[in-house]
């Protein structure tokens, strides 16, 4: 949502890439699982950071069943003629009330590459970087970029996992799952 605000800024600095987190290409579902009404301006910044040259982007999408997974498709098409690399990452819940939404919510990766691979066709695989993130990854043929996919809850990966994260207050987090923090 802030993102345009900064990609000027972000020119003048060695930062060439980063990840947008975008569930959804519609609007009103974007109201509905953000509780703002600000699609229009994180698509705009999209289109304004790719207009800027950074390349690849990098878009996340956390596939949810029954609430955005009927656009999994979509947001791959927008690998084959744009400089967008799309990451799917599995529903995780982060605490007991999302313990007991898992179930109902986790659309798995192998249920995403099946539902890509039967309206745009058979996934490549691409091979593994060494202290690559731990995305597995593949390409639609004849796209510019690649699919991404993050699924934690089938195929644990903890042991592999070479990120780190820094919150909006300052804190680095060395996992996701957990409450260690280091101002």
């Amino acid at each position: 949502v802030y993102l345009m605000k900064y990609l000027k800024e972000f020119k003048q600095n060695p930062i060439v890439r980063f990840n947008i987190s975008l569930d959804t290409l519609d609007r009103a579902k974007y109201r509905v699982l953000t509780g703002a009404d600000k699609f229009d301006k994180v698509w705009e910044a999209i289109e304004t950071a790719l207009a800027m040259d950074f390349k690849p982007l990098k878009i996340n999408m956390v596939a949810m069943k029954g609430m955005n997974d009927d656009e999994v498709t979509d947001m791959a098409r927008l690998t084959i003629d744009l400089p967008i690399s799309m990451r799917y990452i599995e529903y995780m819940p982060m605490n007991s009330e999302g313990n007991k939404l898992a179930n109902l919510l986790t659309f798995y990766a192998d249920d995403i590459k099946a539902k890509i691979e039967s309206e745009l066709g058979e996934l490549i695989p691409l091979a593994r970087k060494d202290g690559e993130d731990p995305a597995v990854r593949f390409k639609i043929k004849g796209a510019m970029c690649e699919l991404c996919f993050i699924d934690p809850m089938r195929h644990r990966f903890c042991g592999e996992c070479n990120r780190m994260r820094l919150t909006s207050t300052g804190g680095l987090r060395p996992c996701l799952l957990s409450d260690t923090r280091v101002d």
